[in-house]
């Protein structure tokens, strides 16, 4: 009887890589974290770079490359942040995605234009 072979299965993925979906992943160096599709790097941005962050979220899904649930989960998010950050980028684009919407994010001329409506 001959030694059995060993069975040819992909390695795991590094502990630096968070997986998306089957051909989406993110890759963790340092400060720096990196989108990869189908082995291509495709949007790369520093960690602290929140707008990128969320373009990125916007762009998997917007692209048809992942899920919303997939997303949400690989980037610590709910689903409704990524549909807020969708809904964001399709009403103002990017410049949209760095501001905070609600209340105190209102300049003050918003807020007393808003008040004496009322």
């Amino acid at each position: 009887m001959s030694a059995q072979q060993a069975l040819a299965l992909p390695s795991p993925a590094a502990s630096n890589t968070v997986v998306i979906n089957a051909r989406c992943s993110l890759r963790i160096e340092a400060d720096q974290r990196v989108i990869v599709v189908a082995g291509l790097p495709v949007h790369h941005y520093r960690a602290e770079d929140a707008v990128a962050e969320a373009y990125a979220m916007v762009f998997l899904v917007e692209s048809g490359f992942a899920q919303q649930t997939d997303v949400a989960r690989a980037f610590a998010r709910s689903v409704r942040t990524v549909r807020r950050y969708q809904g964001r980028y399709a009403q103002g684009g990017m410049g949209a995605l760095g501001r905070e919407e609600g209340l105190a994010s209102r300049s003050t001329t918003d807020l007393r234009e808003t008040s004496a409506q009322h």
